[in-house]
């Protein structure tokens, strides 16, 4: 508890990380909106902010952002 707010942690692979990142899965807030407390090396951090900022150039690119929405619905309809 954080200021009075239940927090998830749970483990993310490196596939569905970058999945969210590139805008194919619609959980952003599991890569753009967390605090790291661990990372098993330097390494892995880095690459983890590196998957962040890729993920907010995707959703500063007006027209890939919305392909990416467009496909998550598209997907759920069918």
């Amino acid at each position: 508890m954080i200021a009075g707010v239940g927090y998830d942690i749970f483990p993310i692979d490196w596939e569905r990380v970058r999945n969210i990142a590139n805008l194919e899965e619609g959980l952003l807030p599991l890569v753009g909106d967390v605090k790291v407390l661990y990372s098993a090396s330097e390494e892995n951090l880095g690459r983890f902010r590196g998957l962040q900022v890729q993920m907010k150039d995707n959703l500063a690119d007006k027209q890939k952002s919305q392909t990416a929405a467009r496909k998550r619905a598209n997907w759920r309809i069918k």
